[in-house]
């Protein structure tokens, strides 16, 4: 498309704004004496919002970043400043929210996963202490193949390693603050 196609399609609404996300961050989850500790290698990991004139991209506006150009057949200056602030994203992060996009945490979930299936494989038991009984309260954990039968509560529930991770990442929501923990014994 040339410049004055593409601007006389956005001055007559013909323009989609979408959603756009990526990750390709690795995970390493270990375990720390009693703690588990998570390190993440982040690389290419953003969101944001992606205009597009036809098929075209025009430009991009990433959050927690700068806008930049897509094309360079017309220049910032030629996108209505209305279209950029529809694609504005948010940098706030409401209780229970992520900073990091759904691909983020779905390639983390699933890193935690296979960490978790794999210490099963060695023994591991994946359980989960209610502690009060309240279902935001409760505390995951980790027993070795090594820890003494009279360290397991009673009342621990097991868990396959799915469940445990959704437990372990759980960090509440708009209406309920998260007082979870996790540790290995």
């Amino acid at each position: 498309m040339e410049k004055n196609e593409i601007i006389a399609a956005m001055e007559n609404g013909n323009y989609e704004i979408k959603h756009a996300e990526d990750c390709s961050c690795s995970f390493d989850f270990r375990i720390d004496g009693c703690q588990i500790i998570e390190d993440v290698d982040g690389n290419e990991c953003w969101e944001g919002m992606v205009l597009y004139v036809g098929d075209e991209m025009i430009a991009e506006k990433i959050r927690f970043g700068e806008s930049q150009m897509l094309t360079d057949v017309i220049g910032p200056d030629d996108i209505p400043d209305e279209i950029w602030d529809k694609m504005r994203m948010s940098d706030m992060v409401e209780r229970g929210e992520s900073a990091n996009n759904d691909t983020h945490e779905a390639n983390r979930r699933e890193s935690l996963v296979y960490w978790l299936n794999g210490l099963a494989d060695k023994g591991y038991r994946l359980m989960r202490d209610n502690d009060r009984g309240f279902a935001n309260e409760y505390t995951v954990i980790l027993v070795s193949p090594k820890t003494d039968p009279d360290e397991i509560g009673d009342d621990w529930d097991e868990l396959d390693a799915e469940k445990w991770a959704d437990e372990y990442l759980y960090n509440g929501d708009a209406a309920t603050e998260a007082y979870n923990s996790a540790k290995v014994i």
